[in-house]
């Protein structure tokens, strides 16, 4: 039983430990392409080869191939020259070391050239020293791809580099994004067909251990890296992965691909229409309950809810939608001054009545008289040395005329009653 200190707890430390992983043990091939790979080359970069299709009879029908020369790269990048090399090898055909090593140094140009020719006189010195010591010597087949192995390390920089793929497959591969199930076993059968082609090793009993992944790994990494919901559907229709070989379980997930889509749009689509239908709802009535559409422009055809644009009123001189506010009220101020209330408060009866009742009562509106004061100059002729003068004031009531007073006190009044209209405008109407 493991202890409890070596549990995860959650899914979270699992993605953390292989997210180190794979920083400090990165693959020699991404599942992603690199840009450097992802360009295409010039067509200066490639060297072509005639050959026969039958190689024993010289009147054969003659083909030709383009093969691509190779100067630097990444590790898939030699990866991919190596297939087309071996297709050449296959086609021409190149069957001894001596054609092989030629072809080579045909297609290799620059740094790559450099490095060939250069653990070439590497292995033969290594040769030379195994001979020395009583070793079987190698043979010119071994000694050239030898050559190759040790010129594959330049691009390959990390050590182990066939486990660390081998681990990377398995563990670091997931379906989705732009990936589905089909364009994830292209790309995984084209990373298993350069695995061959990695530096290679011996392993204990004296074999090459960088040989393709067989179809029961490639069933692993293919269950592995399924989506979780598809887990759950498989075991909802008791559906055991192990059942199927790679073709079988290719298919079976393409299928459940294709189901699952279709499922996640009708319930996206549902869910629009559902949203669609509550938002026009809920925009479609005011606090009336009545259609906002109704109320916009004169024809009927106008959508509900579209923007209008601001334009200048030329009534208010401001910038709004609609009709403008002092219009509406300019025509309620018309229609009231049509009516039949004389352009007051008070209707016609009941200025008449007013009035009436103001007249008998006129008696009532007597003012308080003013008095003026009349100033006399009396000279004393008593006084010797000065003259002194002396001002009596006199008080003369001087009284307005009743009916001007009383006239005046009425106007006043209605006026006052009538909210500032003039008397005169009164008896116009």
């Amino acid at each position: 039983m493991a202890p409890a200190h070596s549990k995860l707890n959650d899914a979270s430390q699992v993605a953390d430990r292989l997210i180190h992983h794979m920083a400090s043990d990165p693959p020699p091939i991404k599942f992603m392409r690199s840009e450097r790979a992802s360009k295409p080359p010039a067509d200066t970069m490639y060297h072509e080869f005639e050959y026969r299709l039958d190689a024993t009879d010289k009147k054969s029908t003659k083909m030709s191939k383009k093969t691509l020369m190779f100067e630097n790269g990444d590790a898939e990048m030699w990866c991919d020259w190596r297939i087309e090399f071996e297709d050449l090898i296959r086609l021409a055909p190149l069957t001894t070391a001596e054609h092989k090593s030629n072809a080579a140094l045909t297609l290799f140009k620059g740094k790559m050239l450099q490095h060939f020719k250069e653990y070439t006189h590497t292995v033969e010195s290594l040769n030379a020293v195994r001979v020395q010591k009583g070793k079987t010597s190698w043979s010119d087949e071994h000694k050239f791809y030898e050559v190759l192995d040790r010129v594959a390390k330049e691009f390959f920089p990390v050590k182990h580099a066939y486990r660390r793929q081998c681990f990377y497959l398995r563990y670091h591969l997931y379906i989705g994004g732009k990936f589905g199930v089909r364009e994830f076993m292209a790309r995984l059968h084209r990373i298993n067909a350069c695995i061959p082609y990695f530096p290679r090793k011996f392993d204990t009993q004296g074999t090459l251990d960088c040989r393709r992944l067989p179809d029961d790994e490639l069933c692993d990494i293919l269950n592995l890296a399924k989506k979780p919901e598809w887990t759950i559907k498989m075991l909802e229709a008791n559906q055991d992965p192990y059942d199927y070989d790679l073709h079988g379980l290719t298919e079976y997930l393409e299928r459940l691909e294709t189901a699952t889509s279709i499922s996640a749009k009708h319930t996206s689509a549902m869910k629009d229409e559902t949203s669609k239908s509550a938002d026009k709802s809920r925009k479609q009535k005011n606090g009336n309950g009545e259609a906002r559409s109704s109320n916009r422009g004169d024809n009927g055809n106008n959508q509900p809810f579209k923007k209008q644009k601001r334009t200048q009123c030329l009534i208010c001189k401001k910038f709004h939608k609609g009709e403008c506010y002092f219009k509406n009220k300019s025509k309620e101020t018309k229609t009231s001054s049509n009516t039949n209330t004389n352009g007051s408060k008070f209707t016609v009866k009941q200025y008449a009545h007013l009035m009436q009742s103001m007249m008998a009562n006129a008696a009532a509106f007597q003012p308080n008289k003013k008095k003026k004061r009349k100033v006399s100059v009396h000279e004393s002729k008593d006084s010797s040395d000065k003259d002194e003068q002396h001002f009596q004031v006199t008080n003369h009531d001087d009284s307005l005329s009743d009916s001007e007073e009383t006239h005046s006190a009425m106007g006043t009044a209605t006026c006052d009653i009538l909210g500032g209209m003039t008397l005169q405008n009164k008896k116009n109407d």
